[in-house]
């Protein structure tokens, strides 16, 4: 687990993604949330959870798959989209009265939110998409800065500090035994209320067995 008070899950993820391809490695985020789209680059790849037909699935998300979905070509303008369009389950307002097909479109003519707003007296740019510009930019702005994965988080990025270790054995034997976590606890058909049926007390059995079993393997997850 890597977690760092005060930053985004979103920010650590784009960090050590960013990381890996400075050094030429290939990243592979699995992940459901479309806003790591924006960090797809030639060397990282993301792995997103979607649902078709009620099925799950796993679509593949690369530089082309963006160009051959959204028209854009590269990711990165996806934050140029959001900007514009916002996002209401992340609080971003983006331009009042435009949606995800007229942002598309003006990212994928213009580049970039500074361009759309350097090109306002385009023909491409209708008086009414016009006015709704020039009343929210401070809002395509801010949305635009809510919207951008931070790649600069303070978390360590060398492959070497992720690398599994020997643990401590003895240590975990330890605990195991204080915590009388033992894997083979003999059957006791003697214990349990009175009047249950064998039946039941096996039942029994086999549940407070399945809480050892949790706990001895919560515990050598910890200390391993």
């Amino acid at each position: 687990r890597v977690s760092r008070e005060g930053w985004e899950a979103d920010d650590i993820l784009g960090t050590l993604s960013a990381a890996c391809s400075a050094r030429g490695d290939e990243c592979f985020l699995a992940t459901g949330d479309r806003d790591s789209l924006q960090l797809i680059g030639d060397k990282v790849t993301v792995l997103l959870a979607t649902s078709r037909m009620g099925r799950s699935e796993t679509k593949v998300m690369t530089p082309g798959a963006i160009r051959e979905q959204y028209g854009l070509s590269d990711p990165h303008q996806l934050i140029e989209v959001k900007s514009l369009m916002g996002d209401t389950s992340d609080n971003i307002p983006g331009v009042a009265g435009i949606g995800e097909k007229t942002a598309l479109a003006l990212i994928g003519r213009f580049g970039s939110l500074e361009e759309v707003y350097a090109h306002l007296d385009d023909p491409a740019v209708k008086p009414g998409m016009r006015k709704k510009l020039e009343e929210h930019k401070a809002e395509a702005e801010l949305s635009r800065m809510l919207g951008t994965i931070r790649t600069d988080a303070p978390v360590e990025t060398a492959p070497g500090t992720y690398r599994r270790g020997e643990g401590d054995p003895a240590g975990a034997a330890q605990l195991l035994n204080e915590l009388e976590c033992t894997l083979n606890d003999p059957v006791d058909t003697d214990r349990g209320r009175q009047g249950e049926t064998e039946e039941y007390g096996h039942q029994r059995h086999r549940d407070h067995h399945a809480v050892h079993h949790a706990r001895a393997r919560r515990v050598l997850i910890h200390l391993l």
